[in-house]
């Protein structure tokens, strides 16, 4: 993590070899995940205190909560999640407010997460596979 830009950094080939991707790819590049023309749903959440770290951000589990969130119901339980890919582009504060834009493309969930002066925050892709049971 670059603490002066408050970036998260390139990792080592060391640390990526700890935790390989599915299919033993083991690239150091992040995914590029696509923004849309057109999304299927949005939601609008607020940034409330137990949301909050201890710098008054935004916790990263709280970005995927509220995508997950977002998520058509009938979805969610018909499917369960198998990858995700989450880029944070920038941080929002207690009190902020944020829309959560989903395009679901059959085993793929496509998500862009923006404040409401419609900069992008959060960027995610997520992979599902059917349930079993």
């Amino acid at each position: 993590m670059d603490l002066k830009r408050r970036r998260p950094t390139r990792i080592t080939e060391e640390i990526a070899d700890l935790y390989p991707r599915p299919g033993g790819d083991k690239s150091l590049f992040f995914k590029e995940i696509k923004i849309h023309d057109n999304y299927d749903s949005q939601k609008e959440f607020s940034v409330g205190f137990l949301d909050i770290d201890y710098y008054r951000h935004a916790n990263n589990s709280v970005y995927l909560r509220w995508a997950i969130n977002s998520i058509d119901f009938d979805f969610l339980e018909k499917n369960r999640m198998e990858e995700i890919d989450i880029l944070y582009r920038k941080e929002v504060v207690l009190g902020d407010d944020v829309v959560v834009k989903t395009k679901i493309l059959k085993d793929t969930v496509n998500q862009m997460i923006y404040n409401k002066r419609g900069d992008l925050l959060t960027k995610i892709e997520s992979k599902w596979i059917a349930r079993g049971d």
